[in-house]
């Protein structure tokens, strides 16, 4: 083994006395950001270079849970009035990546210092907002599902004002958690119960999800479930009947399972009362272990093929309506999911549009 090599990482860190040792930052001002590392001083140079603008500093900061903003600190150059920020967008815009453009533009007299001289970042004040407004004049919400998206995103991304036309990840700086905390609210919403992640990812602006969702309104399916068909509410007694087969077929799939042990236990058992060696014994053991798992295997999907035939894709909850077709109570008039609920092991409208897009089919036998 050759000597020991140290890398220097950047981090700050000590060595506990049992020999732990604790991260307690970075020495530079490297910081992380929707998943890039991004260097504070490099983007500090960009906005010094921009008009008018005579020291900056940038922090990463994180005042609403959740929401990792990078706000950008100038002092204005002497013999200038007021910073015109309008100017200095475009700027940062042409020099940097999108992660790396500042969420927020705070205008100070002066940068607060350590005595060695440098930025003391941790009495950065907390941004107002007031230099946002001139990052860029976007359409205000107009209809009332603009409005509705406008109102969450705008707490989720406060002080930062919203745009119908702004990009939730590339100019707001949301991910996946902020997101999910999105569509959760949303969902809140009748027009919006169907909003999912996957939306928010093909149409990253509200203007693009109100688009989405006022079309499908219009079409007559403002959950994005045209032709599904209307909850029935099951009686008590259909619930008695459906837990009562689900409690049946437990014993059956427990006692397949059972098999795997006991089939080679009675095996060896059987061979070594009917006096066979005990090698012997346990080889038979082994060969019916061996030939179960496929015996198993061939019997689901037998009962698969019985029970339920080929899947078909259609909204359709397949253990409600096909495996316990006694809770289904409307099957016989044509509702597909019987009495369950969409949630209830449904699956997804799949259908082709010129083919009924979200009409409840049952799987065929074909």
């Amino acid at each position: 083994m050759g000597a020991p090599r140290l890398y220097r990482t950047g981090d700050l860190v000590r060595q506990a006395a049992g020999g732990e040792i604790e991260f307690l930052g970075r020495i530079d001002t490297q910081v992380k950001i929707r998943g890039f590392r991004v260097e504070l001083g490099e983007i500090e140079s960009a906005l010094i270079e921009c008009p008018g603008v005579r020291g900056a500093a940038v922090a990463l900061r994180e005042d609403q849970p959740g929401v990792q903003q990078l706000v950008g600190y100038v002092v204005p150059r002497d013999g200038v009035a007021e910073l015109d920020l309008e100017a200095i967008w475009p700027g940062l815009r042409a020099r940097l990546p999108g992660y790396m453009v500042p969420a927020m533009l705070e205008v100070l007299a002066e940068l607060p210092t350590m005595p060695s001289g440098k930025v003391d970042r941790k009495r950065l004040p907390v941004p107002s907002g007031r230099a946002v407004e001139t990052k860029g004049k976007g359409r205000p919400p107009h209809t009332e599902l603009e409005t509705a998206f406008a109102d969450v995103w705008g707490r989720l991304f406060a002080p930062l004002p919203v745009s119908v036309e702004d990009d939730f990840f590339l100019d707001l700086g949301g991910h996946s958690l902020v997101a999910a905390r999105m569509v959760s609210e949303l969902r809140k919403d009748p027009r919006l119960a169907g909003l999912s992640m996957l939306d928010v990812y093909e149409h990253p602006t509200i203007e693009g999800l109100a688009a989405k969702y006022e079309k499908q309104a219009g079409a007559g399916a403002p959950d994005g479930r045209a032709g599904a068909p209307e909850f029935v509410q099951p009686s008590s007694v259909k619930h008695f009947f459906c837990g009562l087969a689900q409690f049946i077929s437990l014993y059956v799939v427990l006692g397949l399972f059972a098999l795997q042990w006991l089939a080679p236990y009675l095996t060896y058992t059987w061979l070594i009362d009917d006096e066979y060696e005990t090698s012997q014994a346990i080889l038979g053991a082994l060969g019916i272990l061996v030939g179960l798992y496929p015996v198993m295997l061939l019997l689901a999907i037998a009962a698969k093929w019985i029970i339920i035939g080929r899947y078909k894709p259609g909204g359709v909850s397949v253990v409600g309506d096909v495996l316990f077709p006694v809770v289904a109570g409307e099957r016989d008039r044509g509702h597909g999911a019987g009495g369950l609920s969409r949630g209830d092991a449904a699956v997804e409208p799949l259908l082709p549009a010129d083919g009924g897009e979200g009409r409840a089919e049952r799987p065929s036998r074909q």
